[in-house]
């Protein structure tokens, strides 16, 4: 069925809103995904260094132990300590460059909580148009229902008279609703009471 241009006017406005309020939300949803994930992967990778550098160091103390323990020579031992040192030394530096990448982090997770504060406030808006374009929509398609029930009216009203007892047995239970277009307006219902006195007929009631 047809809309009016009204109808076509107010559909295309509340959509076009629709669709920005869509492309809003997607994008700060998007970039709170990357920015959280920067800092999953900057956390996952300085903690993965540090454990690294840390098994080494203890890979490096084991072997100068072992050399110990089992009687090595001077140069082998002062060998295994130097590989030690250096396995300490890669330990520091990893803790050292984790402690420096938690700015980093901590400016991440400032854009991460501004963002998330964006995205209440943008699906809150979101949510605002869906619901003024199912408004707008419900609107129009009720508007059609009722100009279809007009049409049913008025068949209706003939049918109902060629019905045996007047339509009593297919249309006593029948309650169509008809809405109201205007707020101050409550709906309605078509039945067969209604169609009897459209035909200028009256009821015939069963006993």
């Amino acid at each position: 069925m047809e809309i009016t241009k009204d109808e076509q006017q107010a559909l295309s406005n509340v959509e076009s809103l629709l669709r920005s309020a869509q492309e809003k939300s997607a994008r700060l949803h998007d970039s709170h995904t990357k920015v959280t994930a920067k800092i999953e992967q900057l956390n996952t990778e300085a903690a993965e260094a540090v454990a690294a550098a840390k098994e080494s160091e203890q890979q490096a103390a084991n072997a100068v132990a072992e050399a110990i323990a089992q009687g090595a020579d001077n140069s082998s031992i002062q060998k295994a300590e130097k590989a030690l040192e250096t396995a300490a030394a890669a330990v520091t530096k990893a803790r050292d460059s984790q402690q420096r990448g938690s700015a980093m982090r901590d400016a991440l997770e400032v854009q991460a909580n501004s963002l998330a504060a964006q995205i209440e406030q943008a699906d809150k808006e979101l949510r605002a148009v869906e619901a003024k374009a199912n408004g707008v929509r419900s609107a129009i398609l009720k508007r059609q229902w009722n100009a279809a029930l007009d049409v049913l009216q008025a068949v209706g009203s003939d049918l109902v008279m060629l019905l045996p007892e007047r339509g009593w047995y297919s249309m006593r239970d029948m309650k169509v609703p008809r809405y109201a277009l205007e707020p101050d307006k409550r709906d309605s219902t078509l039945s067969r009471d209604d169609l009897l006195r459209l035909a200028g007929g009256s009821p015939a009631v069963l006993s």
